[in-house]
C-alpha cells in the first residue's frame, strides 16, 4: 500500500553536520532519510546539531517548482517547506511573505541569509522527496 506522508513537519540534520557520530555502530544515513527517526542520526557526546523543521508541499507549491530548474528549485522547496531552524550559526528570523495561490514562503533575504549551495541541495531535494508518495505508510513503519 502506498499512501502520502503526514503534513506535519519532519526535523532534518544536514548530512555533513559535524554533530553527527557516522562512526556510532547505529549510524544508517539511508534509514535516517527514509524513516526520519533520529536514532540512525546519533549524536557525538557534547554536540548539538543545526535542526532543520520541514514539511511537505502542496500540490500547487509542488507542481510550480517542480517545473523550475534545478538551481532555483532547491530555494523555492526551503522558500515553501522549512518551518523552524534550532542552533544555526547564527541567529535567524523566518520572515514570511505570501505568495497569491500558492501560500506562505519565506522572504528572500533569509534564504540569502542561510544559504549554503550544498545546504539548499540536500535541504531542498528533502523538503521535495517528502512531498511524494511514501510506499512504507500504512504498513506500520
Amino acid at each position: 500500500m502506498i499512501g502520502t506522508r503526514s503534513i506535519d513537519a519532519v526535523e532534518y540534520i544536514f548530512s555533513r553536520d559535524e554533530a553527527l557520530d557516522k562512526a556510532h555502530p547505529d549510524y544508517n544515513w539511508e534509514e535516517y532519510i527514509a524513516t526520519c527517526d533520529s536514532k540512525y542520526a546519533p549524536l557525538k557526546e557534547g554536540h548539538t546539531p543545526t535542526v532543520f523543521q520541514v514539511r511537505k508541499l502542496s500540490r500547487k507549491q509542488y507542481v510550480k517548482i517542480s517545473a523550475l530548474p534545478d538551481e532555483q528549485k532547491w530555494g523555492e522547496a526551503i522558500a515553501f517547506g522549512l518551518k523552524g531552524i534550532q542552533n544555526f550559526c547564527r541567529p535567524v528570523q523566518l520572515l514570511m511573505k505570501n505568495v497569491p495561490e500558492l501560500g506562505e514562503r519565506l522572504k528572500d533575504d533569509v534564504l540569502d541569509d542561510i544559504f549554503a549551495p550544498e545546504l539548499f541541495v540536500e535541504l531542498g531535494l528533502r523538503i521535495l522527496t517528502l512531498s511524494t508518495l511514501d510506499p512504507k505508510y500504512g504498513q506500520g513503519s
